[in-house]
């Protein structure tokens, strides 16, 4: 299939980047262009900044091809362009990441294009030929990046959700012995998480919990792993993992030293963990119900009558210029001037 030429612009702020370890790496939030997921990759690698595209499309048994031209540009806080690549060429066939691993030294990274921590990455794609992806209905006017109706039920906007547990006695745990958090379900799926003692290593693993079944599916999924101080605020942060489940298992780092570990993050015996995950796609699933808009929760009756363990969620809202509010205040409302987090749906209901 060879269409008209179709091209689209990736940018993203990458934070805290002076704090990144050689072989770190952050990546942005995907987005959907003409049917396939897109992200920027940056890496710090041997004292160089790399940088890279990554197409996300979903691996299926039928042969697919996206050839690309693409320019790298790193922007000057102000918006400016300061560096831009020469053009790339390369033609996806997988779901994986192509780019430039040594963009520019990490020096001249902090020294030149950094801002307040921030870096300003932006990718101009032009997709050339592409095969095999009949099914998403390339729109054929130039540069129409929609979807048509289908599709958006197909590759939804990102839904996100949080898994918290506290687990105690953690000081007793030996070496390769695990400990389960409580299982909840997120659109239609169990998801949990679980901690390990490896070889003196704390190991913390995201894990999709659900049942086998004769057809094929997947679940793509971006996370961040957060220890907790006890008053709730985040310790320990790290940078974004990816994962694309297609079987009931778990997935996630080494994260430190066990030693590390009990000195600086155990609180009464009980360290908190806290995973923040996105759902990027999913496919194989209709069977679930999932209501398609944004990031509702939502389980039909079917599953309420499946699943009648106890379930839980967390809410979070940083508010914003608080010492400004004013007016009288009755209960836990203020009247006026008030400040309302954001509403999350969980289990059919607004919150």
């Amino acid at each position: 299939m060879n269409q008209k030429t179709r091209s689209f612009v990736l940018k993203h702020v990458f934070k805290n980047v002076s704090t990144m370890k050689d072989s770190e790496n952050l990546i942005s939030s995907s987005e959907d262009h003409f049917g396939v997921p897109w992200f920027i990759d940056i890496w710090h690698k041997k004292d160089y900044l790399g940088v890279y595209l990554h197409c996300r499309r979903t691996e299926n048994k039928k042969k697919w091809s996206i050839g690309t031209e693409y320019e790298i540009h790193v922007l000057h806080p102000n918006g400016n362009s300061i560096y831009t690549s020469s053009a790339i060429s390369h033609c996806f066939t997988k779901p994986t990441g192509h780019g430039q691993g040594k963009t520019m030294t990490w020096e001249r990274m902090e020294k030149e294009f950094l801002l307040n921590d921030e870096l300003v990455v932006e990718i101009c794609v032009k997709i050339g030929k592409i095969t095999g992806i009949e099914d998403f209905h390339l729109g054929m006017s130039g540069t129409d990046d929609k979807l048509y109706p289908v599709e958006k039920q197909m590759n939804q906007e990102p839904r996100s959700f949080v898994l918290k547990n506290v687990f105690k006695n953690v000081p007793n745990m030996k070496d390769n012995e695990d400990c389960y958090g409580l299982t909840e379900d997120h659109f239609g799926v169990p998801w949990f998480i679980s901690i390990c003692n490896k070889k003196e290593h704390l190991g913390v693993f995201l894990h999709c919990n659900r049942s086998e079944k004769e057809k094929e599916w997947s679940i793509d999924t971006e996370f961040e792993i957060h220890i907790l101080n006890a008053n709730g605020k985040p310790a320990h942060k790290t940078s974004g993992f990816s994962y694309c489940f297609t079987e009931a298992i778990g997935y996630g780092p080494k994260l430190m030293e066990w030693k590390k570990m009990e000195k600086e993050f155990l609180f009464n015996d009980e360290l908190i963990v806290e995973i923040r995950v996105k759902i990027i796609q999913m496919t194989g699933i209709e069977d679930f119900h999932l209501n398609m808009s944004g990031t509702n929760d939502t389980l039909s009756t079917f599953q309420y009558q499946m699943n009648r363990r106890p379930r839980s969620f967390v809410l979070t809202h940083v508010f914003k210029n608080v010492s400004k509010m004013r007016g009288p205040s009755y209960g836990p409302f203020i009247i006026e001037n008030g400040c309302i987090g954001l509403t999350e749906e969980y289990f059919g209901v607004p919150w």
